[in-house]
Order: C-alpha cells, then structure tokens, then sequence
C-alpha cells in the first residue's frame, strides 16, 4: 500500500484563503469593536442601542455562518473540512444564543448549550485531527481562537445566573420577569 503525499495548497490557493482570511478579520475587528460600544451604551441606559445591537449581533452571526459553507479548496481532507463547518455552524448557534441571552428573548439557554456542544466537538476534532501542511498553521491558529473566545464568552452567560446579569446591568429587571420558555 502506497503512502499518500500530504496535501500542499498552491499559491493561487493560498493567496485567496489569505484574501477571505483578511476580510473575515478586519469585519470581526470592526463589528466586534462597534458592539462593544454599542454594548456598552445599552448599560448605560441610552435608548435603541438595542437595535443596533441585534443589527449587529446577526451581521456577525452571519458572517459565522458563510463562512461554514463557503468552499475551502485548500483544506487538506475531510475531517479539516468537517471541523471548520461545524465550527461555522456552533459560532452562529452562540452568537445568536449571545443576542438572545443578552435580550432575554426565549429560548437563549438551548442555543448556547447547542452552541457549546457543538464548539467542544469541533475544538477537541481540531486538536486530535492529523498534522496540517505549515502554509496553514496560521489560519488553523486563528480559526480556533476565535472558536476559543466565542466558547468562554457563550459558556459565561450560560452559567451565570440570570439574577447576576441583572446585579451587573447586562439586562434590565423588567426583561428578566418573563419566563424562559
């Protein structure tokens, strides 16, 4: 039985994984930034940041989620590929769990759990899946950071009790009376 060469991307398709790479950055940065802000305004007390927040909140949400269909030519085999739609799909479930956590809109708690299940598969597959080429190191390293960071940030809102969120102004008293369906 012959043993098979490891995958090496082209040029070509490493110069557009870098292209999307960038793209996904700089939006991440400039609506991660904003929604902090945003965020930051709605504890504040200021009105239709709420707004804001949602419009935000589901442009990253949907930037999570092409990404975990859009077609990666350079991935070397199919547990790669699994890894990053599940990836994709578990960081739109959080995002959107995120939003409805912080909103207190129903059902919140069953898409973080989703979310975070779904994150834990994909990290613990894309720490035991085998070796990549180098050429992708880098963009394996970013893509579970950003798994990493959405998961710690999930997992908090998730265990903390709704009483706290309100303690510390995240949402109002008045929101939190309606029942979690």
């Amino acid at each position: 039985m012959k043993k098979e060469k490891p995958y090496t991307p082209s040029a070509k398709e490493l110069a557009l994984l870098k292209k999307i790479e960038d793209f996904i950055i700089k939006y991440e940065l400039t609506v991660g930034v904003t929604l902090l802000i945003i965020f930051g305004l709605m504890v504040l007390g200021i009105p239709t940041m709420e707004y804001f927040f949602i419009t935000g909140m589901l442009f990253l949400a949907i930037l999570y989620f092409s990404t975990a269909y859009m077609p990666f030519p350079v991935l070397p085999d199919v547990k790669h590929i699994f890894s990053s739609k599940l990836s994709g799909i578990a960081s739109f479930v959080i995002v959107i769990g995120i939003l409805f956590s912080i909103m207190n809109w129903p059902a919140y708690n069953e898409m973080l759990k989703y979310g975070l299940i779904g994150s834990s598969i994909a990290l613990a597959y894309g720490f035991l899946k085998k070796e990549v080429p180098t050429e992708l190191k880098s963009h394996f390293k970013r893509f579970r950071l950003r798994v990493i960071i959405l998961f710690i940030i999930g997992g908090a809102l998730y265990l903390t009790p709704r009483t706290k969120l309100v303690e510390f102004g995240v949402i109002e008293k008045a929101i939190t009376e309606t029942p979690n369906v």
